[in-house]
């Protein structure tokens, strides 16, 4: 029961991404998923979690955007999650925790969301908001993200490498180019060129930096 409900969700809310988030105060089209995410909240506490976040949507506000996303990426976790589990009662005892490294700063159920779409090979404006939101955030430097950070930036046709080459990567610095060299040891061919040309030009402007 809970996959459709969610699904049908999430093409809600593509709708408002695209119309923008101001829109979705009252929107009688997203309250309608209310009341089936507090029948599944007496199960499974998470999905009380996703319908306090859709509550805060619809209310409206200033941080209408903010709201929008936050319940995106939930949303897309619940939905990766939900679909290798068959029970619904099984998120009784899901553990949603950190796992204890430097700089975690996401919970385990987002790394997930977010490394399954630096997967996706089409361009998607909502992948580019939730990237957006998480460096305006401070939340991007995860270690546990850098290896998708990686793998994105030379997967053909991927929407997020621009923003990862120019924004991310040379925010997180010296911690990332450990990973793009075992990446590059790995690759062979235009591969390992484009990773080699990108360590080039982040040493240039640690080199630039440095220098002012």
């Amino acid at each position: 029961m809970a996959i459709p409900i969610l699904e049908e969700l999430k093409n809600e809310l593509a709708r408002i991404y695209s119309a923008g988030s101001g829109l979705a105060k009252g929107d009688p089209r997203l309250q309608k998923y209310m009341p089936a995410l507090r029948a599944l909240g007496q199960k499974a506490p998470v999905f009380n979690a996703l319908a306090d976040k859709l509550s805060a949507l619809i209310g409206g506000g200033a941080d209408s955007q903010e709201n929008l996303l936050d319940l995106g990426v939930m949303l897309y976790s619940v939905l990766y999650t939900q679909s290798a589990l068959p029970s619904v009662a099984e998120w009784e005892d899901m553990p949603f925790r950190e796992e204890d490294l430097p700089n975690t700063c996401l919970p385990y159920t987002e790394i997930v969301s977010i490394t399954e779409m630096l997967k996706k090979k089409t361009i998607n404006t909502n992948h580019i908001l939730i990237l957006t939101e998480l460096f305006n955030k401070g939340k991007h430097n995860d270690p546990r993200l850098y290896k998708s950070y990686c793998q994105a930036i030379t997967a053909s046709g991927t929407g997020t490498s621009e923003y990862i080459e120019t924004a991310i990567m040379p925010s997180i610095g010296e911690p990332i180019m450990q990973r793009l060299q075992e990446e590059c040891d790995a690759s062979t061919g235009k591969r390992a060129a484009k990773i080699k040309k990108l360590m080039e030009t982040l040493n240039s402007k640690k080199t630039v930096q440095e220098g002012k």
